[in-house]
Formats: C-alpha cells, structure tokens, sequence
C-alpha cells in the first residue's frame, strides 16, 4: 500500500523474503506493508504534507473492506525508506504479537522509545530460517573491552559442524556445505550480529555449538529459530563519489581514478567485443541465467551474435556506463567488499589485518557454476599482503579512510588460515579499527578493502570520536501511551534531515572546500547523529549555513 497526500494505492501481494512475525503469525494475522511518497511515488520531502499523511494513517488506520489495518512496526531499514508494517486480526493484539518477540518492556524502562522500536525491528528483519536451537547446545564469550572501546561487537563463533548445518539448511552448493563459509550475519531471539566458524572449538556430543558474545544479547527473548540474513561470500569493491571525496582529501592524485575509471569503461566495452570476454562476465555477473546456458557460450558459442546474450549486455552496458556517471560506481579489480570479523585468536598487532580472498576473482563459489571450477578452500583461494585501504559506506569525514597492514605469516596462517571472504580486525590497541571507520561494529558490517596501489591513501587523518554523540537518548514519558510514543518516534524519523539529504550537502562542500574544511566535518558529526537517531530517538540538526545554496554540475541538480 503506497501513501500519497491525495492517495492511497493498493497493489498486487508482492513476494518478499520473510521475517519471524510473518512466518509465525502467517496463518492468523493480514499484514500489509505501507509507503508513504510523493503523487509521482518519490521521495515525499514536504514535511507537513508527511507529517499529515502519516497522522492520517497512524490514528485512523487503513480500512480494506470490513477489516481495519493498525500499525504493528517496523525493520530500521523500513523506517529509513519510510514505510512500516500494519496488521488486522480477529484472534491476536498488537500486544501479543509484541510480547511474543521478547522482553522489550525492560528495554523500554531502561532506554525509552526509541530504543524499544531499535529492539522491536529485529523482528522485521528479512531473513531465512534454518534450525532451533535449544539452550544446551548455547555458551558465552566475554567481550573484548579496552578504554571504553568493544573490538569485538556484535561477534560470536560457532563450530565447524553448526556451520555445515546452516549452509546445508540454507541449501548452499555442495561445495559450501563441505567448506562452510567464514561467517554468518544472523538474528536469534534478542540476538543480533555476526558468528565466525572457528574449527578449534570441540565439537559434537554434549559441547556447545554456539557462542554468544554480551555485546550480541539486546534483550531477552525465548525464540529459538537460528535466522540467516546473508553469509560470508565475495563481493566486488566500487568506488562511489563519499569514497572518492574522502580518497582526495588522503592526497590520492586525480589521474588515479580516472585511471580506474579508464579500466573500467575498457572492461565493460570488452564484453561487448570479445566472444571470451562477454562470456566470462555473463558467467561473474549471473543476471540469474542457468550455469548451462553461459558454459554454452564458453565452449563456443558467440554470446554476442545470439539476439538474447547481445541484447542483455548493451543494455547492461548502459546501466553500467549510467553509475559510472552518476555516482562515480566503478568496479576495483584489486579490492573486495567484505564481512568484518574479530581476531579471536590475537595473532594480529595493532593496524594489522588478516585479508583471504576466494580466487579467481571471476567466480563466485556460492554459485553453482562457479563451484565446479573450484579445487578446494586454499587452491582457490589468496592472501592479501601490504597496505590496504579500509573504509565502509557511508563514509563523511577524512578519518573514515584507514590504510591497516595485511599480513601473512606461519602463525597467522594456523590461527587465521581456514578464514575466507572477510577481513580480520585486530583486538589490540587503544580503539578498535571498525569504530575509527565511520563508527561501525562487527555485527554484519561490510567493509572496503582495497589493496590498489594508485588509489593509496598519502595521508591518514585522525578518526572522528563517534562516541562524543551531540544527541542525549529520549526518556521514557509516562504521559503518553506506548503506542502514541511509536507514532511520533516514526513521524519525527521521517521528517527529521535524513542521512541522503546530509550526505548530500556534505558532497557539495567537500567539493567545492574539501572534505577537511569546517562545514564538512560538521556533516559528518551531523551524519553520525542521524545514524544514531534509531538509538537516540532525537533527530540531526543541520546547521543553516550548511545548508547548499548551489549545487556543482556532477550532481545534476537540474532544478536548482
């Protein structure tokens, strides 16, 4: 259901990964995902027409015949996108439902509103289910702490055998099931975050399986589904116009992208000229074509003479040529976007990182056709050494670029070695690495890593301190309902600047001053408390003259 001023439009049901309440409540409760837009379904940024259309659905609900939809909740994501989730059920309150996913009241006494809604949106995670788990098969983990800093937030481990198990009940390619993957971002019951394989655990019999770390615990809760959101896997690095911004400001020179820029529109003209060429990235992209069809084209067979193969790559083209111009998406063959992950064993020193990556880079193993052409975990596989920059999106201020070292090593590779597709952070020094990168954690975070010499930072800046937060969390009122409180946590989400609208502006800026000059860094701490809003419940203040009054031409800001 979209949400317009004028308008309220109904569409088809829609096929959508679930989450718990879906899959539980599936059978007796009517669920309906709302929108709220502008007439032509944009972005609505009038703040008093969102404000009215939300008050308008929020108090008097939304009535489809004899049934009258109320609101239930919603993921952070939602919440950014600003849409929810409404319900409708003779048999089951919003109350039931709610006390179902945990104890949130002791979360609600203790943090107030909006960490009760951040709480209650683990519930509308899309995810996939794949095993229970009963309470003897569960240890815990003591944090990794030092000067206030937590280097291992939001990590736990499993053994190698519940690894295989989640891939085989994920239903990942055989080799998968046979060499897990290296960590799994996962959701279970008042849990959140990231569990890293570890094969020294002891494993079977009565040992446990699963170790949670306090910093992973966020309430309590009796659900006993293990919940997969995504899993260690390769993924190609791009740049992007923060990164890029962020890259001058560290003295990386100017003919270096355009240089990246240069290989990349070469690599994408090729597969429209080269047979081998335009195979090989049919087989790397997929475009969910069967694994058949492209070893077709491999044996022989002219990808760009056939009418469908020719027609899906100039159009792929275009896209791609499109990104590249619009936001500066260009593909980096030396870097990968990866899983961040603790160094339990503590082999790695302070800026040190341990980086194996699958090989070769065009094959993505947890596809069917890229796993016959795979060996084994360490044929198939590299590691990285030297320099390698570090960031993550989104990424403001100039600190947000780290250049750690990765190593390799004997010791490093017996305590590190069965790792693949995620970057290992080091646990020692004063501040972990993730909290100097844009203030991120270890609970699913992907990061950049890149080890392209030319794109080399020449200087690195201080971190921005992320925990020196301008925003004090909203107490709990006991004037009002919950269910009021819910309403106008939502409202004042989505009027409030959002982190589009700041990134924007601190582009402008770092463009026209650089990214180090004051009003830059001022986004950036204003970015950084819009992040926090789902924790704090209070809203950025953007500062007037950080406001863009002009827009430079690589924007398109035709109408301004």
């Amino acid at each position: 259901v979209v949400i317009t001023p004028t308008r309220v439009l109904f569409g088809p049901p829609q096929a959508m990964l679930a989450n718990r309440l879906l899959r539980e409540y599936g059978d007796r409760v009517s669920f309906l995902r709302v929108s709220f837009c502008s007439e032509n379904l944009d972005e609505l940024n009038d703040a008093e027409q969102l404000n009215e259309c939300i008050s308008r659905v929020f108090e008097g609900g939304i009535r489809i015949g004899s049934r009258r939809y109320r609101l239930l909740g919603w993921s952070n994501s939602q919440m950014r996108g600003r849409s929810c989730w409404f319900y409708h059920s003779a048999s089951v309150t919003v109350d039931q439902i709610r006390r179902w996913v945990g104890n949130l009241d002791a979360v609600y006494a203790k943090g107030g509103i909006a960490k009760y809604a951040s709480r209650l949106a683990l519930a509308f995670s899309s995810s996939r289910p794949t095993v229970r788990v009963s309470r003897s098969a569960l240890a815990t983990l003591p944090d990794v702490e030092r000067n206030g800093f937590c280097f291992t937030d939001g990590s736990g481990q499993i053994t190698l055998s519940f690894a295989r198990l989640l891939a085989e009940k994920l239903q990942l390619p055989s080799f998968l099931q046979q060499h897990p993957p290296s960590a799994y971002q996962i959701r279970f019951g008042g849990a959140k975050g990231v569990l890293v394989v570890n094969p020294s655990l002891p494993d079977g019999g009565c040992h446990p399986q699963i170790y949670l770390r306090p910093s992973q615990v966020k309430f309590e809760s009796e659900y006993s589904m293990m919940e997969v959101l995504s899993y260690a896997k390769p993924t190609d690095c791009y740049l992007n116009q923060q990164i890029v911004l962020l890259l001058c400001s560290c003295r990386v020179p100017e003919q270096a992208f355009l240089r990246v820029v240069e290989r990349g529109l070469e690599e994408k003209a090729r597969t429209l000229l080269e047979p081998l060429a335009s195979a090989a990235y049919l087989r790397r992209v997929g475009f969910n074509i069967p694994a058949s069809a492209v070893s077709d084209a491999q044996g022989g067979f002219d990808p760009l003479v056939e009418p469908f193969f020719s027609r899906l790559l100039q159009n792929h083209y275009r896209a791609e040529a499109r990104k590249i111009r619009k936001r500066t998406a260009v593909r980096v063959a030396k870097g990968r976007t990866l899983l961040g992950i603790p160094d339990d064993f503590g082999v790695l020193r302070e800026n040190e990182v341990f980086v194996r990556i699958t090989k070769p880079d065009h094959l993505r193993p947890h596809e069917a056709s890229a796993v016959e052409h795979i060996d084994g975990p360490l044929s198939a596989c590299e590691v990285i050494r030297g320099p390698v920059t570090v960031t993550k999106n989104p990424c403001l201020h100039p600190g947000d670029i780290r250049l750690p070292t990765a190593v390799d090593g004997e010791e490093v590779r017996q305590k590190l070695g069965h790792l693949r597709d995620v970057v290992v952070f080091s646990t020692e020094g004063d501040r972990d690495m993730p909290n100097k990168i844009a203030g991120s954690d270890l609970d699913g975070d992907m990061y950049h890593v890149c080890w392209e010499p030319s794109l080399r930072p020449q200087v690195i800046h201080d971190p921005m301190d992320y925990s020196e937060s301008t925003n004090e969390p909203l107490r709990p009122d006991e004037d009002e309902t919950l269910e009021d409180q819910l309403r106008e946590y939502f409202k004042r989400s989505c009027s409030s600047a959002s982190l589009g609208q700041i990134a924007n502006a601190h582009k402008v800026f770092a463009d026209m001053e650089g990214a180090e000059c004051k009003k830059s860094l001022a986004l950036a701490r204003c970015h950084s408390d819009a992040v926090d809003f789902p924790k704090t419940g209070v809203p950025a203040q953007v500062p007037d003259d950080c406001r863009p009054k002009e827009w430079p031409d690589f924007m398109e800001k035709t109408d301004k």
